[in-house]
C-alpha cells in the first residue's frame, strides 16, 4: 500500500499576542498482515484513512504571564482497523491466541473541544488548567467476522 498525506494550516495574527488558525490534514495507517495469526484465515487488512479538521486560537495576556489556547476538531476515519484476539487451544504449536485485524465498513466521526490555560502566578508558582470534550459517532459501522469457532465440551 502507498498513500500521500499532507497537512495545510492557515494562521491569521489578530495582534502581536493572539492568532487564529484553521488546519486540514489527511493521515493513513498502512494495511498489512497479522503477524500474530498462524492460520490461513488471517487475511490481509486494508489501510485506515483519516481526514482531520481543526480551528482554534492561541492567545497571550498580561505581558505573557497568561496563555489561553482553544481548539475544536473533527476527525473522520474510513476503514478503521480493529483487532480481535481469538483463543486457540486446538492447533498444535499454537501460541494460545491469534489476533485478527478487521476493517470497519462505514465512517467513524470524532468531534471535540480543547482548552488550555497557563498562568504565572508568581516567580515560583504557575497554574495550568486543561479541559477537553470528545464525542464519537461510531454507531453506524460494521466489523465483518471472517472466522467464528464454537467449541462444545
Amino acid at each position: 500500500w502507498n498513500d500521500t498525506i499532507f497537512k495545510l494550516t492557515v494562521i491569521y495574527a489578530v495582534s502581536d499576542t493572539s492568532n487564529v488558525y484553521a488546519a486540514f490534514s489527511q493521515g493513513c495507517r498502512s494495511g498489512g498482515f497479522s503477524i500474530r495469526g498462524i492460520l490461513a484465515e488471517f487475511l490481509p487488512y486494508d489501510p485506515e484513512n483519516v481526514d482531520s479538521w481543526e480551528v482554534g486560537s492561541k492567545n497571550e495576556f498580561l505581558d505573557g504571564r497568561m496563555r489561553l489556547n482553544l481548539a475544536a476538531f473533527v476527525n473522520i476515519l474510513q476503514n478503521a482497523q480493529f483487532s480481535s484476539v481469538l483463543t486457540d487451544q486446538q492447533t498444535p504449536g499454537s501460541p494460545g491466541t491469534n489476533t485478527l485485524v478487521n476493517n470497519a465498513k462505514g465512517d467513524i466521526e470524532i468531534r471535540g473541544l480543547e482548552a488550555e490555560l497557563t498562568a504565572v502566578l508568581s516567580d515560583g508558582l504557575s497554574l495550568i488548567v486543561t479541559a477537553g470534550y470528545q464525542d464519537d459517532k461510531s454507531d453506524r459501522f460494521q466489523i465483518s467476522s471472517r472466522r467464528v469457532i464454537f467449541n462444545q465440551v
